[in-house]
């Protein structure tokens, strides 16, 4: 890893924050799916314009669904909260209906989004 200096994604120790915090969300083949995405924006995106400098990068599809699985986690973990919460916010709640269709186009039964 190459020393870029301070930057928002380093820690003291010139290592990057991979994890905030955790809730048990998805199951372990949801997680293994996910991660494919993960490790592809991670090493084709993240990496390239954070530790090299990148101005560019080249992409692919694998991009859009790293995007759509993250908006996908947010709005189950969203609509998780609103469930148990006695506060009800339905800032959001617009979102709710994409949920299995992204879904499916993450999981590959489908090549388009809504």
């Amino acid at each position: 890893m190459k020393d870029s200096g301070n930057h928002p994604f380093y820690s003291e120790g010139r290592r990057e924050h991979k994890d905030g915090y955790k809730i048990p969300l998805l199951c372990q083949e949801a997680e293994t799916l996910l991660s494919r995405y993960e490790k592809y924006f991670s090493q084709k995106i993240f990496r390239p314009i954070v530790y090299d400098n990148e101005k560019e990068v080249e992409y692919d599809s694998n991009l859009l669904k790293f995007v759509v699985s993250l908006f996908w986690r947010c709005i189950i973990d969203y609509k998780n909260f609103v469930d148990n919460s006695k506060e009800i916010d339905t800032s959001l709640e617009f979102l709710v209906p994409f949920l299995n269709e992204w879904k499916q186009y993450i999981i590959g039964n489908t090549d388009s989004i809504a």
